[in-house]
């Protein structure tokens, strides 16, 4: 009787803490830049204009299918895209809590504990709305876990698993990360080719996602992948920046990585052999992150293994009595109060006075920057989004265009509230296929997810007029063949052999790589000294502009004595190996926002030891100042 007693009661708490998730959630609720991006080409595809972020062209924009067509289904009926998108954030969310609860009815004080968690940890419940896919993310993930755990072992079993797996990465690919150690060792559990032909089969949704992207757009990945990926950032800074953005969350967020950390050693530590393939999927997905860099956004890229965490540590074997349970829940609570801005004291004026918004690297609480422009219960603002008119559908002509062309970094809620009469360039490459494969502008100083590429000359021309104006003549001869798969008709055999062609990077040696990650660079070839003679020098004063100056001479040098006399503003030099970097100066700080230039003047420098050992046969001056224009009156290198 007392058992059932304090089941009740558990029920109860549960049902409470549900309640006050409701609440939470509803002040917390908010819309960041991003989920417009997504919103503008639903809006066009609902419209008639197709799965297009601009309607002259076939690119896809956006990294979650799925959610791309919940998102779709909801705006066609409700005519508006702010409310429906919260909407369908904080129903998902509430499903996968009650979920949770409904799991755990038996043992509630499993339950409470990690509810509150979830309560607590700042990721979850950000991104619980902010109008991107996590809400259905941890709705799927639920599902595949459950089937997974479950005690059956039959082929019907397996082709549930697989389905749920394949869903899963169709609301984000990476997902994949997360279940492929459990799919592996749901298919070993069997060991035949009907069980290998059983996984295909759940796995053809997936595929048939890909057959149409292939169709469609021409590329078998999204065209964020390719603006991300394709950068030029070397892998060691990569991962160190993924490092700080794990170091971000444990500082910001320390609920969020002690759960995932706890959840990784259990099934070692009980030795349950089924669940570490669930804790090996976690491990996977956190090397993922970090290799990639992270992600600007605090915390948006942990929720998926937070959820799956918690799912796994639900299912460890272990009894949770009244006492352990409100002990844990007790140092849940005390941890979670004292993180900084805690989901359950956020309010209407959240982010307001906040000095933290951005830390040392660049990741950000993006819920403090967007909240009072976007957020449920932030007053005194229109939501963006929530009564745009739509649009007529246009039709498109193989002529020239009519429509006015922009360039935008932030095309969020720009570009969704420009409408489709406007052709807007993304700067940063998310949603243009011709930027996305030409690599980031070098600069000492990046952010995860802000690449910014050059806009070659011409392109701006060519987007208006319909006709290929690009000057750089092998760059037009790409784009003639980019065209031709984003733009050409979809049935053409000409465009299905472009297609093949562009998958094993026929057309990449059209692209001067050199040319798009230095533009504008001022070239100087230093006059070639006889031996014994004096090492390279300027002989005349030489300006430059934003694009910065590249001195280069025959021979290598592994000295490292320079003087320079650079008027206009600060400048950063790197030693060069050809179009190898192998020097920096000055050295990067701990912090890329304390990242400052060499001042001008007369400077006597030391190369770096890294350029001494390698050797370096030029040199680029980098302005730090792209408003003014530099002078370099003196440059002697070596004794």
């Amino acid at each position: 009787m007392r058992v059932k007693w304090e089941q009740w009661m558990g029920i109860g708490v549960i049902v409470l803490l549900l309640a006050v998730f409701s609440w939470v959630l509803y002040r917390t609720a908010w819309l960041c830049d991003d989920a417009y991006i997504t919103f503008r080409t639903v809006d066009h595809f609902i419209n008639g204009h197709g799965m297009r972020w601009n309607i002259a062209e076939r690119v896809q924009s956006f990294t979650h299918p799925l959610w791309f067509f919940l998102l779709s289904a909801g705006f066609l009926l409700s005519g508006e895209c702010y409310y429906t998108a919260l909407g369908i954030s904080v129903a998902l969310t509430l499903i996968t809590l009650a979920g949770i609860g409904w799991v755990t009815r038996r043992e509630p004080y499993m339950g409470i504990p990690l509810l509150t968690v979830l309560l607590f940890s700042r990721a979850f419940v950000d991104y619980s709305s902010s109008g991107l896919e996590n809400p259905l993310s941890h709705v799927l993930l639920f599902v595949f876990l459950f089937l997974y755990a479950r005690a059956e072992r039959s082929h019907k079993w397996l082709f549930g698993v697989s389905m749920a797996g394949a869903f899963a990465m169709l609301t984000r690919l990476d997902l994949g990360l997360l279940v492929f150690p459990c799919l592996v060792h749901a298919w070993s559990r069997f060991r035949d080719r009907r069980a290998l032909a059983i996984v295909a089969l759940g796995l053809m949704p997936l595929v048939a996602w890909f057959a149409f992207s292939l169709f469609y757009y021409g590329f078998l990945f999204p065209n964020t992948a390719y603006a991300k990926l394709g950068t030029g950032i070397p892998a060691g800074e990569l991962w160190m920046q993924g490092l700080r953005y794990l170091q971000n969350s444990l500082t910001r967020d320390p609920l969020t990585l002690i759960v995932i950390v706890t959840a990784l050693c259990f099934p070692f530590i009980f030795r349950q052999r089924k669940r570490i393939p669930a804790a090996l999927g976690i491990v996977l997905y956190l090397v993922y992150i970090v290799r990639i860099g992270g992600d600007f956004m605090s915390g948006r890229f942990l929720t998926p293994p937070l959820f799956f965490s918690v799912l796994l540590l639900i299912r460890m074997p272990v009894r949770i009595g009244p006492k352990t349970g409100i002990g844990l829940t007790i140092a849940a609570v005390l941890i979670g109060m004292a993180t900084p801005h805690s989901p359950l004291l956020s309010g209407p004026q959240y982010g307001q006075g906040h000095d933290d918004i951005l830390d040392a690297f660049m990741i950000a609480d993006e819920r403090a920057f967007y909240y009072r422009k976007t957020g449920s219960a932030a007053p005194g603002y229109s939501k963006p989004g929530s009564a745009r008119p739509s649009e007529p559908k246009r039709e498109l002509s193989g002529g020239a265009n009519a429509f006015q062309v922009v360039e935008r970094d932030t095309t969020g809620m720009s570009g969704y509230l420009a409408g489709p009469e406007v052709h807007v360039i993304d700067v940063y490459a998310l949603s243009d296929p011709l930027l996305a494969r030409l690599p980031m502008i070098y600069a000492p100083k990046w952010r995860t997810g802000h690449f910014r590429r050059h806009v070659p000359d011409g392109y701006k021309e060519t987007l208006a007029s319909g006709e290929n104006r690009l000057e750089d003549p092998n760059l037009a001869a790409y784009y003639d063949q980019l065209a031709l798969v984003t733009r050409g008709p979809l049935f053409s055999t000409e465009r299905f052999m472009t297609v093949l062609r562009f998958q094993w990077g026929a057309y990449d040696p059209l692209i001067d790589k050199e040319r798009y990650r230095f533009p504008n660079l001022r070239r100087i070839v230093l006059p070639t000294q006889e031996k014994g003679s004096a090492p390279p020098r300027l002989e005349t004063p030489v300006a430059f502009e934003k694009g910065g100056l590249a001195l280069s001479w025959q021979d290598s040098r592994y000295d490292g004595e320079l003087e320079l006399e650079v008027e206009g503003g600060p400048y950063y030099l790197l030693f060069m190996q050809d179009t190898e970097i192998v020097g920096l100066l000055p050295n990067m700080p701990p912090s890329p926002l304390d990242v400052t230039g060499i001042e001008p003047g007369n400077t006597c420098l030391q190369a770096p030891p890294s350029a001494r050992n390698a050797g370096f046969n030029a040199l680029r001056i980098m302005p730090f100042d792209s408003r003014t224009t530099y002078r370099l009156n003196t440059f002697n290198l070596g004794k």
